[in-house]
């Protein structure tokens, strides 16, 4: 019986590594970029679906083809660094809706005991500019002394701070959004129920956070820079 080996050296030169299976592992061991964030989920998407495709291949080959464990390799790959993703990226949004509220409750309260020069230094440079009168074209910008007054007297009789000093207790947070990216900016929007003077009398504040590269240098990476205070009812709707 001399053909065997011949048999089986045929076999072993025509039983070739499957393309799709290769492909679909590089793209696995790539599935690790999905780390960085959301957008590139499509590189673990891709091996999923390149590895289904090369088992696909490989079945129909009748023996043919070879590369079925790297297919599965490169799908178990895809899996575990999505889930990966999905954990970090929950760690990271709990983490930094904890670090905005804490802030926005740290400025509510400064108001709520007049320390409005303190509350103004938690504003970002947008909200601190909003709160200075409008301009007319041509006119030229207040003396930068003039215009932090201005700041901080808006901010003292702002609807806001008025309803913290007249507030029964300190304001309770009702809820958090999870923090949204607007390119290098994360933003935290919270709600809080300031009491009024009479027990049943309590009016809604939703207070807005950012967080910008600027603002970590200098120690503080979160600022507030948007806010409202409105009746309950209002809030509601």
């Amino acid at each position: 019986m001399q053909t065997a080996p011949e048999t089986i050296e045929e076999d072993v030169a025509y039983r070739q590594v499957s393309p799709a299976a290769v492909v679909a592992l590089v793209l696995g061991v790539g599935s690790l970029v999905a780390l960085v964030g959301p957008a590139f989920f499509l590189v673990p998407v891709a091996a999923v679906g390149v590895a289904l495709l090369a088992l696909g291949r490989i079945r129909r080959s009748g023996g043919a083809l070879a590369g079925e464990g790297l297919a599965r390799l490169a799908i178990a790959l895809a899996i575990a660094c999505t889930a990966a993703a999905l954990v970090r990226q929950s760690v990271r949004d709990n983490l930094m809706q904890r670090q905005a509220v804490q802030t926005a409750q740290e400025w509510l309260d400064r108001l709520a005991k007049g320390r409005i020069k303190d509350a103004r230094d938690l504003l970002t440079g947008d909200a601190a500019s909003s709160l200075l009168p409008s301009r007319e074209p041509g006119q030229p910008p207040p003396d930068p002394a003039d215009a932090e007054q201005i700041i901080l007297d808006r901010l003292r009789s702002d609807p806001l701070t008025r309803a913290l000093a007249a507030a029964s207790a300190a304001p309770t947070l009702d809820s958090a959004a999870p923090p949204q990216f607007e390119g290098p900016r994360a933003v935290v929007a919270a709600v809080f129920t300031v009491p009024g003077a009479a027990s049943d009398d309590h009016r809604h504040a939703t207070v807005q956070a950012s967080r910008l590269r600027q603002y970590e240098d200098q120690g503080r990476p979160w600022r507030i820079d948007r806010w409202t205070i409105e009746p309950a009812h209002a809030a509601h709707q």
